[in-house]
């Protein structure tokens, strides 16, 4: 355990010491690399963000149409099922009515010759 220790100390005290301090042209470069990183990755998401918003204009145009279409289909149906009940409707009106009708009319006949007894 001591010679591990003495091996690590030894190599910390031959190791060279790195005096390094920025210069201008140094941070310059480094501007220039982050600003070309920035402007490349604001180019990637103004594609990103414009091919997701053609996608959704897509989409949502795709969505309308099957609506229409939707609507369109269910403006037959509802016109058939009106024709439908105005047949019933009809249809109700014949069967009930001729046959008041019929009823009624020879009583009508009568009513005149009730009026006469009364009076």
């Amino acid at each position: 355990m001591k010679s591990i220790t003495a091996w690590i100390v030894g190599f910390l005290l031959f190791t060279v010491p790195a005096f390094g301090e920025l210069t201008q042209a140094d941070i310059d470069k480094i501007r220039l690399i982050v600003k070309g990183e920035i402007e490349a990755s604001e180019t990637r998401m103004k594609e990103y963000v414009d091919a997701s918003e053609t996608r959704m204009k897509d989409h949502i145009s795709n969505e309308i149409k099957t609506v229409n279409v939707t609507i369109a289909e269910m403006d037959k149906r509802l016109n058939q099922i009106f024709a439908m009940v105005m047949g019933l409707v009809a249809l109700i009106v014949v069967v009930v009515g001729i046959p008041q009708i019929l009823v009624f009319k020879p009583q009508s006949s009568l009513i005149p010759r009730f009026k006469r007894r009364l009076i």
